[in-house]
């Protein structure tokens, strides 16, 4: 999957589990997948301003 899907799914799964976004890179970092996607991760939770509530 190309980093863009893998954020994607972390990002899905962060928001299961109620993650903050600021901590969604962790998400990544837990999972072992690459820094960068891990960070592009981060950018689109922020872009889509993801709710947590």
């Amino acid at each position: 999957p190309s980093s863009l899907e893998r954020c994607d799914y972390y990002l899905s799964k962060a928001l299961e589990e109620r993650v903050p976004k600021e901590c969604v890179f962790l998400v990544g970092n837990k999972a072992d997948i690459p820094h960068e996607s891990a960070v592009a991760g981060k950018d689109l939770a922020a872009r889509y301003e993801v709710n947590y509530e």
